[in-house]
């Protein structure tokens, strides 16, 4: 008797519904009074470590007992990737002692290389003399600045728009054009220059893709009313947010399985659907058993994508040694 199966599983787990995270630092795992510079993606400019770090410092904290202090030479840069599409928002808390002088500057970037092959995207000088924030590339708008209080910079990029918003202390601040001229649709890098300043801090850096969980439950209609992420409406045993994931109906009953094409022992490849990733905010994975008992990671060999939107259509090529198997499950993480 032939044994031998192909199957595939769908799954879809720990999805977070209200942006999933690309970057975020509270600066508690630093050691107190360490360089910043050198740890994780944290950089000096120009890849200065010694010179252009800020440091670890317990003298104010938004959250827990650290912070990151910026002043005198300190130029820190934190380099980021995958910040190409859809809309996106960086938070970051600033606190600025009424002691302290000087005009440091927020900086972010859509193309950034330490020798200098840069553009810039947001350009905010902290004025101290003058008591105001100038945003350079938003006509020069100043808002009053706040002293000796957590304040939080909010910015809110749509690279579908090509459009930054900038809140501070959450009063809208300014509007305008994310790139110009030879910028790039992406956010590439964060700086946070002193420029000679005395000390000011920074905590809970937040970059964080927005996902349009809302706008996909709306383009159901307003008979779509059940629409919380762990509620299953149509009763298929799915939740709204696993539907959401893998692009299927919540109100349809048979709108069950991603897997339109299970795996075939000829071509090695499944195919299944999932609402575009830039959309999500989530990271798909993989994994295979041969027994259901327990699971491993699974690399493929190649993936590719039809380009539909908003619901593609992922054809996956599993690797060789796998498919050799009597048995083979297979199944998708959303997450």
């Amino acid at each position: 008797m032939n044994q031998t199966r192909w199957l595939c599983l769908p799954l879809a787990a720990a999805l977070t519904l209200s942006g999933h995270a690309n970057v975020a630092d509270n600066f508690e795992s630093y050691v107190l009074g360490s360089a910043l510079a050198g740890q994780g993606t944290w950089q000096g400019w120009g890849n200065d470590n010694t010179g252009a770090s800020a440091y670890i410092s317990a003298d104010h904290a938004a959250s827990g007992s650290q912070s990151v202090m910026v002043s005198e030479n300190a130029d820190q840069v934190l380099t980021m990737t995958g910040n190409t599409s859809g809309q996106w928002t960086v938070r970051i808390k600033q606190y600025i002692p009424s002691s302290s002088s000087g005009v440091p500057s927020i900086w972010m970037f859509n193309k950034y290389m330490p020798d200098g092959d840069d553009n810039t995207s947001i350009r905010i000088q902290c004025d101290m003399f003058a008591g105001k924030m100038i945003d350079d590339l938003g006509g020069s708008a100043q808002i009053a600045m706040v002293r000796d209080a957590w304040v939080e910079w909010r910015f809110e990029i749509d690279f579908t728009a090509n459009s930054v918003t900038t809140y501070y202390n959450n009063i809208l601040f300014t509007t305008h054009p994310w790139k110009g001229g030879t910028g790039l649709l992406e956010l590439t890098a964060l700086e946070l220059y002193a420029s000679g300043c005395s000390p000011i801090y920074y905590d809970d850096l937040a970059v964080v893709v927005v996902c349009d969980f809302s706008t996909w439950a709306a383009s159901f209609g307003s008979g779509f009313t059940d629409t919380a992420p762990g509620a299953d409406p149509d009763g298929d045993g799915m939740t709204n947010q696993q539907e959401y994931a893998f692009g299927l109906n919540p109100t349809l009953g048979s709108s069950v399985n991603p897997i339109t094409s299970r795996i075939n022992k000829g071509t090695r490849q499944f195919t299944y659907t999932r609402r575009l990733p830039s959309l999500t905010g989530l990271v798909y994975t993989y994994q295979y058993s041969t027994d259901l008992s327990g699971w491993s990671e699974l690399t493929p060999d190649a993936s590719s994508s039809n380009s539909a939107t908003p619901i593609e259509a992922i054809t996956v090529t599993v690797p060789a040694t796998l498919t050799a198997a009597p048995k083979l499950f297979v199944r998708v993480a959303a997450q």
